[in-house]
């Protein structure tokens, strides 16, 4: 009676093989889980930044953040920040004051760019970070507000385009985009070119 079964050398040869092909995709695979992480968090701060914004103006009564106790003044923006948004650490108006006191991590670089860039020279308005990790930067201006986040906060990779997105922009009219299309706002502008996904 013949039997059937698989040599020791076939079943290396099988796991070998998928070995290879895990190893080929298992990091696209994180890479992309965390990109959609990042993502998820920008949606829901971008949702929340629109929600507010609008029950901002309703509550002031006006069609225009011009018109409001925001326009302009970093007293308002601290006011908004407050009401709206669920604050865990107040980090004053700067992004990493020293290492006792920061919302966001001290250095931060560019994708496909090793040189860091030093945020203890940087200030906001307002800067805080949120029970979700989140740290978020905002300025007022007379027609609106800006704002940066770090969607995980001073924790890695700190890549300004992945967790760290700049250059958001609400509108005197309160719609969000991003302040233009070259340098701060490249990435967010690019995020919502491509239907919140991470092309780039």
């Amino acid at each position: 009676m013949k039997k059937f079964g698989f040599t020791l050398f076939e079943v290396t040869l099988a796991l070998a093989i998928i070995g290879i092909v895990s190893a080929m995709t298992i990091p696209s695979l994180i890479k992309n889980h965390q990109k959609n992480i990042y993502i998820t968090s920008l949606h829901k701060f971008y949702n929340d930044l629109g929600s507010a914004v609008e029950n901002y103006m309703s509550e002031q009564r006006v069609d225009n953040l011009s018109e409001s106790d925001l326009g302009g003044s970093a007293a308002g923006l601290t006011t908004f920040a407050n009401t709206y948004f669920k604050i865990e650490k107040n980090c004053g108006t700067r992004l990493y004051q020293n290492e006792s006191n920061y919302c966001f991590a001290r250095y931060y670089r560019r994708i496909n760019n090793n040189s860091n860039i030093d945020m203890s020279s940087r200030s906001c308005s307002v800067v805080f970070a949120m029970p979700s990790g989140m740290s978020v930067c905002m300025n007022t201006q007379n027609w609106g507000l800006t704002a940066d986040v770090d969607t995980n906060g001073p924790d890695g990779p700190n890549i300004i385009g992945r967790d760290m997105i700049q250059g958001i922009s609400v509108n005197s009219d309160g719609k969000i985009e991003p302040i233009n299309t070259n340098g701060d706002g490249y990435y967010f502008d690019q995020i919502l070119k491509n239907n919140w996904k991470m092309n780039y």
